[in-house]
């Protein structure tokens, strides 16, 4: 008798997350978007702590490291006991970049940008490939229901958890 009540509280609890017509109500994934005009925003700035570090590059003497959706910062390493933050070059939606000479490209959400840096403390825009990167509109490695995608609003930049209300995508 107690497995029985005790699996039809479980079915309960199972089925109440779920609306009728596959709509979900819990926790899941929501994106976080930035308008478009704002991807245009790639300047140098005072340089800052890094808060989730990702690929980094040498080269002498300058060491750049990603901040995942923000940009690069860039270190003056010819003294390795004592490296100096120098700069950040602000990027907004980055998650990768590779260098060839004095010339930087960088995903710049869906645009492919280069980037002069032979002024690594003024840095120039040379030029944009727009729309070179299919947005990802979706959580990537991620299995679960998450807020569908609206591109209208503008770029995905990251996905958070987040309780959910009334939403239908899921990924498997």
């Amino acid at each position: 008798m107690k497995l029985v009540i005790a699996c039809l509280l479980a079915a309960i609890v199972l089925l109440g997350c779920k609306r009728e017509h596959g709509y979900y109500d819990g926790v899941g994934k929501k994106p976080v978007y930035i308008p478009e005009s704002e991807l245009d925003n790639i300047q140098n700035i005072p340089p800052r702590a890094v808060e989730n570090a990702g690929v980094i590059y040498l080269l002498n003497p300058y060491l750049f490291m990603v901040e995942a959706k923000k940009g690069i910062h860039v270190f003056e390493v010819s003294d390795t006991a004592n490296p100096v933050n120098l700069t950040f070059i602000q990027i907004p939606a980055i998650n990768d970049f590779t260098i060839n000479g004095n010339t930087m490209f960088v995903d710049n959400g869906p645009n492919l940008v280069s980037l002069d840096i032979s002024d690594i403390m003024d840095v120039k825009v040379l030029g944009k490939i727009a729309n070179a990167f299919q947005p990802i509109l979706y959580p990537t490695m991620y299995m679960g229901p998450f807020e569908c995608a609206d591109e209208k609003k503008g770029i995905i930049v990251e996905w958070k958890d987040t309780v959910l209300v009334n939403v239908r995508c899921w990924s498997n």
